[in-house]
């Protein structure tokens, strides 16, 4: 039951284990996500914790754990989304303990400390949730179990839309590949609930190959580009791409219309599609001077 695991503690790919410190810093710049849209997906993730975790066992809801917990870098700074419960979620777990005077002491076998037990779940309802009691959270589970399991069926996927509308709407801005930032992780959960876009479903906030493969693949299923280079689109999330997740997902247009109304790209943005098009501009030229270099060669032969 409180068995290790490599899988929280390692990547399982160079996606995911990039880290770039100038990639972030300028992701994080170019990032101003809505507060209260924040807020309210995290709400929703909280709500959706519906039973104590063990400890050891891998699931979608330990993995809605460690978002939240992630939110406060001071409680889970490594901010790892496996959905193992290994040993980096039990020391976020116990920090949250911590922080809000549930438990400091003992192991998650004698004191639960480390453990999602009902003390526990129930703060994460009340802090993520804004709840007042946890009773109303109780009331409201229990009326849902008694339904039929078409209406359970119903009341899953009206859930699931829910969360996708509010990811989508979280996306306020054009995204670039080697970004590295919260928005880029709610591109990849959206991405992630069709496996035929995204297949790996790993969500790391990092702009990567995966990533990028994955856009093209929606845009190639939607019409937007099928290109074979970032340069014009293919694999980047653009004005177009955009505004197709939105319609796609049933996100709003208008945080992006708000911010395509202030300016159409920011100034880090800008930076990133520089270098883009110098390092594309530096292999054109190479490509030129072995070009000249051959010809005047074949110039000297044939003279």
């Amino acid at each position: 039951m409180f068995t290790t695991s490599p899988h929280e503690t390692s990547q399982p790919n160079a996606e995911a284990n990039h880290k770039t410190t100038t990639q972030t810093n300028t992701a994080q710049q170019a990032e101003h996500p809505q507060e209260h849209t924040h807020q309210t997906y995290l709400a929703t993730l909280a709500r959706s914790i519906r039973g104590n975790l063990i400890i050891g066992s891998t699931s979608n809801q330990v993995k809605t754990l460690q978002t939240l917990l992630a939110s406060n870098k001071t409680i889970y700074p490594q901010g790892i989304e496996t959905g193992y419960y290994g040993p980096l979620t039990i020391r976020a777990v116990q920090r949250f303990q911590r922080k809000y005077g549930i438990v400091s002491y003992g192991t998650p076998r004698t004191t639960g400390y480390g453990y999602v037990g009902p003390r526990t779940l129930a703060k994460i309802h009340k802090i993520y949730s804004e709840q007042t009691s946890i009773a109303s959270e109780q009331t409201t589970r229990q009326h849902t179990e008694a339904k039929p399991a078409q209406s359970s069926a119903t009341s899953a996927i009206t859930t699931a839309q829910s969360e996708a509308q509010l990811r989508s709407s979280a996306i306020t801005h054009t995204l670039n590949i080697g970004e590295h930032s919260n928005q880029v992780k709610a591109l990849q959960q959206l991405l992630a609930s069709n496996k035929t876009i995204y297949p790996q479903g790993i969500e790391t906030g990092y702009y990567g190959p995966l990533t990028t493969r994955a856009v093209e693949r929606f845009q190639r299923k939607y019409g937007i580009v099928s290109g074979n280079t970032p340069i014009i689109g293919y694999g980047r999330v653009g004005p177009r791409t955009l505004a197709k997740i939105h319609e796609v997902f049933g996100g709003s247009t208008s945080a992006y219309a708000q911010s395509t109304a202030r300016t159409t790209m920011t100034k880090a943005e800008r930076q990133v599609r520089i270098a883009q098009i110098e390092q594309k501009i530096r292999s054109l030229l190479k490509i030129v001077a072995q070009l000249s270099a051959q010809l005047k060669l074949q110039m000297k032969s044939g003279g």
